[in-house]
């Protein structure tokens, strides 16, 4: 079970069980008089040198800091703090909290959205000051994810937040360490990043292989500072930097990325401009052929950034996994692109967001399949003032094309409205092609057409 914890692959009840036996075993660490009698104890109780804690508290962050303050270069090889996700907090659930989102979301099937709409109303005129200005639009556009997250809200509620909790006993303790994975994301660290970033300019953090600081609420500056610094961790092979603001910083990764072994890079949500991406995508061939996964929606696009993705992008040839927004392109360009996808012959999983030509989208992407002989999972997004509506012919032409995809277990179609016998047609194929899980737009669920419960079905 130990092992499983440290994989997040408990549920919520048994991860926080284990917790509080680490919580207890730092705590005696911290207050005891003779701290030697703890450190045997200690290195056993973290795995292999991991330490992983989801919705950490400001004394277990007290209590780690001064662990890793006393410990051994090498006892402390991985180090992961994941927050509770509270409505409006933009947080993916991941590890325990993924089953627990999961295992709500398969329960809305079972609520009319009608209902879910009420509740979502009801909650957020109460919570209003409390979360993002977008949730307006959030509760419209997912009535099915805002009735998730408050339920999962409801069941963590009595867990720390992010911003109620205060790392910065373990920013200050990274100069003892010598950590090959690090992650921190979602956590506001404020006045730490500057210390982070110094830690990681002073050597601290060469040994990193992992390092995820995704929504740390970086600004310019740090970001640019971060970005320059990675040329100095030469086993750096993740990394993940999105939801932070970009200024240059992409064009200097782009720059450093070519001296170290990076296989998977997450620079999604970042609204870098277009003329950045320009310089970031130009840069691709001196680097891109060792990657196997690559994030980089959610940021300005334009024409030009599109011709160089089309050029460059077929040189990753590893690459698994490819998360890419199309949206401000020429309706050419953009179909361009998504066929140009299909090159990348060990693909696994595509995702392809903000589409403003549905009915070009699902064509193209249907064309690309069948040269994706390893492809698992397909999200596919429209853009949100775009309608979602797809025609039957488009519908059929991608129809034809999954019926020869075996190799097909995930689909994902957001903001993608299918007519009436087109959903159906979606519900029994699906099934026909033994597909593991199929996630679509309630609000795109055609009148009169009853919403299957369980099942592989999941409504967002």
């Amino acid at each position: 079970m130990v092992e499983d914890y440290y994989r997040e692959d408990l549920d919520l009840d048994d991860t926080l069980m284990i917790q509080q036996f680490l919580e207890l075993c730092l705590s005696c660490n911290y207050e005891a008089d003779h701290k030697e009698r703890f450190t045997g104890l200690l290195g056993d109780v973290f795995l292999r040198g991991m330490v992983y804690f989801l919705g950490i508290s400001s004394s277990t962050a007290l209590a780690l800091g001064y662990y890793m303050e006393h410990s051994q270069p090498g006892d402390i090889k991985s180090l992961k703090l994941r927050p509770i996700v509270h409505p409006g907090d933009n947080i993916n659930p991941t590890g325990p909290l993924d089953k627990l989102y999961t295992q709500y979301l398969s329960g809305i099937n079972q609520i009319p959205a009608s209902k879910m709409q009420e509740i979502g109303q009801e909650f957020f005129s109460r919570y209003q000051g409390s979360v993002d200005t977008d949730i307006e639009a959030f509760k419209k556009e997912a009535p099915a994810a805002t009735v998730t997250l408050i339920q999962m809200w409801q069941r963590c509620q009595d867990l720390p937040t992010p911003e109620e909790t205060n790392i910065s006993p373990v920013i200050n303790a990274l100069p003892y360490t010598q950590l090959e994975a690090f992650d921190i994301s979602d956590f506001k660290i404020r006045d730490n990043i500057d210390q982070f970033v110094e830690a990681c300019e002073k050597g601290h953090m060469s040994h990193l292989q992992v390092l995820k600081v995704s929504n740390i609420g970086m600004q310019d500056y740090q970001t640019e500072r971060l970005a320059q610094v990675t040329s100095y961790m030469a086993d750096l092979e993740e990394l993940n930097i999105s939801i932070n603001a970009p200024g240059r910083s992409l064009e200097y990764l782009a720059e450093t990325l070519a001296v170290v072994s990076l296989n998977k890079l997450n620079i999604q949500s970042m609204e870098a401009p277009a003329e950045v991406m320009d310089i970031f995508t130009q840069k691709l061939p001196d680097f891109c052929s060792q990657l196997i996964g690559l994030y980089m929606d959610v940021n300005d696009m334009n024409d030009n950034v599109a011709s160089n993705l089309e050029s460059h992008l077929p040189i990753a040839k590893q690459l698994r996994l490819l998360s890419i927004s199309v949206w401000g392109l020429s309706r050419e360009r953009h179909n361009q692109l998504v066929l140009t996808m299909g090159r990348l012959t060990r693909l696994q999983q595509l995702y392809v967001y903000e589409s403003q030509y549905p009915d070009d989208l699902l064509e193209s992407v249907a064309d690309v399949m069948p040269s994706l002989p390893d492809l698992i999972e397909v999200v596919l997004g429209v853009e949100i003032t775009t309608s979602p509506k797809v025609s039957s012919s488009s519908w059929h032409h991608f129809k034809s094309k999954l019926q020869n995809v075996v190799t097909l277990k995930r689909l994902q179609l957001s903001r993608i409205a299918l007519e009436r016998n087109d959903f159906i047609e979606l519900i029994q194929l699906c099934r026909e092609q033994g597909l593991t899980s199929v996630r679509y737009h309630i609000n795109c669920v055609p009148d009169g057409v009853a919403v299957p419960e369980g099942d592989i079905f999941q409504f967002m």
